[in-house]
């Protein structure tokens, strides 16, 4: 039940939840059994996970990398293939989406991917593949990571495991749009948002939103987009979440940046710059700095302002400092 509530985002549920979980824990037997060792790992795994998706802050990021060695290490001593699996493909992702370190994330990925299927446990080899795929994705691997997520989907449908199958349909359509086959991402995105709609995961609703509005950019479809962007406008109100206000204001700076007036570049240059330095991701940052890049050299061919130019060479240099450090083949 906890672990649901952390993918759903009921964070202060989450929280209640997990305390509970610790004051449980003080009740049993203190010498260390497996069974007891075993509960110790799972908490310590929900902390991680609990922190992951709070991700509001470096001290959020740290956490959730502490709570995840620990888990890891006692699941390695106790031996347990799948939750060991578990605990690497989190730390793995973590280290990707909040430290941009995507070549030391993808070494735990897959190495929880082998543990999970030597452990053959259907679930845990399809969130192994999904998460891999989706990490393959961020290094710009985009064959690989499609192959990987393609296969972690069949496994879903096998178990029919709609939550997990949205999941994986959300992250194809970005990864498809990133490879320029739009049609294919449009169909991806669709079917994880009608997943998401009877499955009651308003959260997710969103996310799905956000893929739709960018593919719809991509597409040139830009009366769609607004609308859309109108839609994503009342999840954003409806559901007063930090990081779907981000994604929100990234949609909007994009669906601005396809105008021809100033005046609306101006304001999508200007949201570009609050999200980088609001955002806590890796992925957010790069995606602000691509487009606040692409805006700033519009301007500069337009204008010729030095200023302009001192600023694009700015953040043309934390991007740099980026793909340095994530050795990301799409930066």
């Amino acid at each position: 039940m906890t672990n649901a509530l952390i993918w759903l985002r009921r964070l202060e549920e989450t929280s209640d939840s997990i305390k509970q979980g610790e004051e449980l824990l003080k009740t049993l037997p203190q010498e260390l059994t497996r069974a007891y060792k075993q509960r110790e790992a799972y908490l310590a795994f929900l902390k991680g996970s609990f922190y992951i998706n709070k991700g509001g802050n470096q001290k959020d990021v740290d956490l959730a990398t502490k709570h995840f060695e620990n888990s890891l290490a006692m699941r390695e001593e106790l031996g347990i293939k799948h939750e060991i699996a578990e605990s690497l493909i989190l730390k793995g992702f973590n280290l990707c989406i909040f430290k941009g370190e995507l070549d030391r994330g993808l070494k735990y990925a897959e190495r929880g991917l082998a543990l999970a299927k030597e452990s053959a446990k259907t679930y845990y080899v399809a969130i192994s593949l999904f998460f891999t795929g989706k990490i393959y994705s961020l290094k710009g691997e985009l064959d690989r990571s499609i192959r990987l997520q393609e296969q972690s989907l069949e496994l879903y449908k096998e178990l029919n495991n709609k939550s997990g199958m949205a999941n994986v349909l959300n992250s194809l359509s970005n990864t498809y749009k990133v490879k320029g086959e739009l049609n294919r991402a449009l169909e991806c995105t669709e079917q994880s948002i009608a997943l998401y709609r009877d499955l009651g995961h308003l959260i997710y609703v969103a996310y799905g939103y956000d893929n739709l509005i960018q593919i719809l950019i991509d597409k040139g479809d830009i009366e769609r987009a607004q609308s859309s962007l109108h839609d994503l406008e009342q999840w954003n109100n409806q559901l007063k979440d930090k990081q779907i206000n981000l994604i929100f204001l990234r949609d909007k700076a994009l669906v601005l940046k396809t105008s021809l007036r100033a005046r609306d570049r101006g304001n999508a240059e200007e949201i570009l710059k609050q999200i980088l330095e609001e955002t806590g991701t890796y992925e957010g940052r790069y995606m602000a700095l691509l487009n606040l890049c692409d805006l700033l050299l519009t301007e500069l061919r337009m204008t010729n302002d030095l200023e302009v130019l001192d600023e694009l060479t700015q953040f043309v240099g934390q991007l740099l400092e980026l793909a340095d450090k994530s050795h990301s083949y799409f930066i």
